[in-house]
């Protein structure tokens, strides 16, 4: 499995990105959220590997077990509105597309998180997409979390205590 990726590479075009994942800065204010947060169940396991293959199928193992890792923590505050891929309209389709095995390590290893059979592999809370993080598009949320990890396309954040 490749070692995380921890130097700010995805800020080359952004050095004001390449400075806060350096420093841990945060800056900007959160967004009001406009759907309810609830405690995730046993019953949204399928729904909630979709929407994680659909997020992270192109980011290998590890970077899809981050994502997992990263869902399972915001698990009491979960809100399956807050991840991009759950507005594919093709989101079961494209899950039916991912290779059996993928699709079969996604629940197990929700399952085994869900029921505490083993822990996260990240303390991350929230993750964006690297171009986003480096866009003046980026939502007004992220400035304010601390970035702990750079993977492949995805920026690891947690809220800074």
């Amino acid at each position: 499995m490749p070692k995380p990726t921890t130097i700010p590479f995805l800020c080359v075009s952004c050095p004001i990105a390449a400075l806060v994942c350096l420093l841990n800065v945060p800056t900007g204010t959160e967004a009001a959220s406009k759907h309810k947060l609830r405690q995730y169940g046993e019953a949204d396991l399928p729904l909630l590997a979709c929407i994680a293959l659909a997020e992270g199928a192109a980011e290998g193992e590890h970077g899809l077990d981050l994502i997992l890792a990263t869902m399972h923590n915001r698990g009491y505050r979960w809100n399956q509105w807050a991840y991009s891929a759950q507005a594919r309209l093709d989101l079961h389709q494209f899950c039916s597309r991912q290779p059996t095995h993928l699709r079969q390590d996604t629940i197990n290893w929700l399952n085994s998180l869900y029921h505490h059979m083993e822990p996260p592999i990240s303390p991350a809370t929230h993750y964006v997409a690297s171009w986003l993080y480096c866009s003046p598009k980026r939502p007004a949320w992220v400035g304010r979390m601390r970035v702990i990890q750079v993977y492949r396309n995805h920026v690891f954040m947690v809220e800074p205590s």
